[in-house]
Formats: structure tokens, sequence, C-alpha cells
């Protein structure tokens, strides 16, 4: 399946090659990642090195790199662990509304390709719920072959629809979640906050981390 590049152009890249998608609750998985194992005495067989970014443990440095290079490298263990992205987007028909000429719901494709990429290139399991006032669209999170086109393809079939109702695609989202993870949604969140608040706190009881993109 070919990739859809639209998203993903090489400004777009070059803006995010050097972030990371990092859960800062403990997550459980079994494959390396870069998020925080809640196993003790897990193995350290060594995996890779990845970039160092701001804040990050200076113990984990491999300073004979740095000799060499003149860069800091951080070693990655196998005992580090992967998670579970999953992206709620709002395709109500507020999210067609156009600032400067760009719908809010083109802000918000854009925004979801490089969550979607950044997964994927950790190695984290990435799915997608579309919604208005029902689930237009639902993919599962996976990390099997091909993943990230799915996903992408699925951006560009988006359209917009009804009117927001939060609870029907929380609730969907709910019969689906087997483990924490990271649920982020995407929308302008046209709906009293009480409602918004009631509907997603939920998701955080469960373990997961969840964030808001406003």
């Amino acid at each position: 399946m070919s990739l859809p590049l639209r998203y993903l152009s090489p400004e777009v890249l070059a803006g995010i090659s050097g972030l990371e998608l990092v859960a800062k609750t403990v997550v459980d998985g079994f494959l390396a990642g870069l998020h925080r194992s809640p196993d003790f005495g897990f193995s350290q067989e060594f995996s890779e090195y990845r970039a160092y970014s701001e804040g990050d443990d200076l113990r984990h440095v491999d300073w004979n790199v740095f000799a060499r290079t003149g860069r800091c490298y951080l070693k990655r263990y196998r005992g580090e662990t992967n998670t579970r992205l999953t992206l709620l987007i709002d395709a109500s028909a507020s999210m067609a509304y156009a600032s400067r000429r760009v719908p809010k719901l083109e802000y918000a494709r854009f925004l979801a390709a490089s969550l979607f990429y950044m997964a994927h290139r950790q190695r984290d399991a990435a799915g997608l719920i579309v919604f208005d006032d029902q689930v237009r669209d639902h993919l599962a999170p996976s990390t099997r072959h091909g993943q990230l086109p799915r996903l992408l393809h699925a951006l560009e079939r988006i359209q917009t629809g009804a009117r927001t109702d939060f609870q029907k695609p929380f609730l969907h989202f709910q019969q689906f979640l087997f483990r924490p993870g990271i649920v982020a949604v995407i929308s302008d969140f046209y709906q009293q906050p009480e409602t918004i608040i009631r509907t997603v706190e939920p998701l955080r009881f469960r373990g997961n981390e969840l964030i808001l993109f406003h």
C-alpha cells in the first residue's frame, strides 16, 4: 500500500524528527519502545541508540560515543516497552470552519499524521476513531505491516458530518480498551465542559494517558 505523503512532507518530517512520543505513566508491553516498564528486574539486553533529548536521564548516555562524535546518544534496552496510541478525531460540522482558508479538520489531519508517524517510528501500536454524533471509522491500534499507510488513508477519507456527541464514541472506544495506553482527542470541543469532563474521566481512571488537543 502506497504511503500518502501529503501530511508527511519533508518539511513536516524535519520538524518532528527530534521529537518522541513518551507516556508519562507506566505502561505494559513486550516490544522495545520508549516507555518505562512496570516490571522490576527486567532484561537489560541492549537494543539500540536514540538521540538525547532535554530532560533525559544522563545515566543512560553512552559517553564513549560522545567522546568519539561529540553527540549525545542514549542506550535503549529491551526492558523498555511499547504502548498504544489511539487518536479520536472530531469530524462534526464545526470542524469544517476555516481560519485563513485552512479548515480545523485539516489541522487535525496534519497533527494526527505526525503523531501516527512518531508512534510508528517507535514501534508503538496506533489506531484511529473518527466521530461526530456516531462513530464513522475505527481502526484498532496495531503494529502490523502497513498500519501507517492505512491510518493516513483513513485521515484522507474523513468528511465532516453532523453535530458532536462525545458520549457515543467514547463508550464505543471503552468496549475495545483492553489495556491502558495514550489516548489523544482532537476536537474543537463544542460541547458543555461538564459533559466533556464526565465523558473522558473514566479513561483516566483506567490508567490511560489522556491528551486533549483543542
